[in-house]
């Protein structure tokens, strides 16, 4: 067997860190999906147990590790050139110092420590598996055949030494942000050797890097990764459950749903979108719908109706649950008016229905807004508002025109609105008006107004007082109530 001298490896890595001059093209980035084998494999150096960071595996006969933890085997930092598609090692190949392997037991430590923390935010107990470190440490023959499929990003990845581009018998690759390369490649590379032992799945490596006082430090390290390997695979298998468990929540709700959509799709002549959610202690349910779309009937949803159709809805998932892990949930959840992004109601369902109607109603400033936007410089900009407003007419058959300025709610349970005019010079006409052509011109804007006001504040029309009144005085021109005009003159 053929051992380098300190001297030797030196010259290696020193050779490794200087890059040809000759120019090398970019390469375009492939990835390919390989079936890779992981078997706990471990690594020595000089018979010593070497900690790795990332876990070495098996593809297609051949055994891979990451680079950055061969280069830490011999102290050696790491950078890559992307221009050149290269890895830089750099540093010396004196064994392994009493600051290196304090700093990997911290790391370890940290690491253990963060894993522990995620351990008790999932509620798992780890002193129930420590008998499981004691197994892994006294155990290396034992083998767990685990082959998965990973995703491997090749970049015509090259290795120099001494300026001169070596050549690998495997491609180096990227997996999880880390370059693997062929662990023959390697040791041909730093000219030492490398033997396969396959009864305790490990990779044997001969170099001058060994010393007495490493066995401390390699015993601390390999109960540290024995305890965080324990660790990780009782996250692994909490987090398999859990996926498997959100799966299956995933594709029954989501049956659930169109199951709800095909029964009760026209109920009331209404379409129906159903959203179920699991919760920590309930299951939530939120029945939407397009109000706009379906103004009359919704309008037709008196509260013994919402009640029957919310207990219909609760009573069918409520069979659907029978056996499953939800049945006996209770069920919360609200009816969603998807065009004004509002609840309408909430309900709780749990063997009964209790229901309660929220109050979406404006306040009387932003009606007032809305009115104004909607009907009076929407609907009726062009009589009101806009250039071509409706003529009016005197007794004598003059025509004359008021524009609308302003326009304001007040009220709590009885309402008036002032729709506020500008004159503009026509007092005389207005004192003379022809009242009959003014309510034919004026009477289809005035209900509008009293009509949103009722859809909004569920009053009575004889609840809703309107005044046309002038913008520059604040007199009161025209009043309105249920039908009736009465009209003031002398302005």
């Amino acid at each position: 067997m053929k051992l380098l001298s300190k001297q030797s490896i030196a010259l290696a890595l020193a050779g490794i860190l200087t890059t040809g001059v000759t120019s090398i093209p970019t390469y375009a980035s492939t990835t390919q999906n390989l079936d890779a084998t992981f078997n706990n494999i471990r690594v020595t150096l000089n018979g010593d147990y070497k900690m790795t960071t990332n876990e070495p595996f098996i593809v297609n006969g051949s055994t891979y590790v990451g680079l950055r933890d061969v280069a830490t085997l011999f102290d050696v930092t790491v950078n890559w050139d992307s221009a050149n598609q290269t890895v830089q090692l750099a540093g010396s190949s004196a064994s392994q110092s009493q600051v290196v392997y304090e700093q990997q037991i911290f790391a370890l430590q940290q690491q253990l420590l963060r894993l522990q923390a995620q351990l008790e935010e999932l509620g798992i107990s780890y002193s129930q598996h420590t008998n499981r470190a004691a197994t892994f440490l006294s155990d290396s023959s034992t083998t767990n055949d685990n082959t998965k499929t990973i995703n491997a990003t090749f970049n015509n990845i090259r290795v120099s030494l001494n300026g001169q581009y070596q050549t690998l018998n495997n491609e180096p690759f990227i997996y999880n942000g880390s370059t693997y390369v062929s662990l023959r490649d390697i040791a041909n590379i730093l000219d030492i050797n490398a033997y396969w032992d396959s009864a305790s799945q490990t990779v044997l490596l001969d170099g001058d890097v060994s010393s007495q006082t490493e066995a401390i430090y390699l015993a601390q390290i390999s109960a540290l990764q024995s305890q965080i390997m324990v660790i990780q695979d009782l996250i692994y298998a909490y987090e398999s459950e859990q996926a498997a468990n959100e799966y299956y929540l995933a594709n029954f709700m989501n049956n659930l749903e169109d199951e709800l959509e095909d029964e009760f799709e026209d109920d009331y002549d209404i379409m129906w979108y159903f959203d179920l959610t699991e919760k920590s202690s309930y299951v939530n349910l939120v029945i939407s719908l397009y109000v706009d779309d379906y103004d009359d009937e919704w309008d037709d949803m008196t509260s013994t109706r919402v009640k029957k159709f919310l207990t219909s809805v609760c009573e069918y998932i409520e069979e659907a649950f029978e056996g499953t892990y939800w049945e006996d949930e209770e069920i919360q959840g609200s009816i969603y008016d998807k065009d004004s992004k509002t609840t309408l109601y909430t309900f709780d369902y749990d063997g009964s229905l209790s229901y309660a109607q929220e109050n979406n109603t404006l306040d009387v400033a932003d009606l007032a807004d809305e009115i104004w936007d909607d009907i009076i410089n929407g609907d009726y900009n062009r009589y009101i508002t806009g250039s071509s407003t409706t003529y009016l007419y005197d007794d004598d058959g003059n025509t004359f025109r008021l524009r609308a300025t302003d326009f304001s709610i007040t009220g709590s349970s009885s309402y008036k609105f002032y729709l506020d005019v500008d004159v503009n010079g026509f007092e005389d006409e207005w004192n003379y008006i022809d009242q009959t052509r003014a309510e034919y011109r004026l009477e289809d804007i005035l209900e509008d107004i009293v009509y949103a006001i009722v859809d909004e504040y569920d009053v009575d029309e004889d609840d809703i007082t309107g005044y046309i009144r002038c913008d520059d005085t604040s007199t009161i021109m025209l009043k309105y109530i249920d039908g009736d005009f009465t009209f003031y003159s002398r302005l």
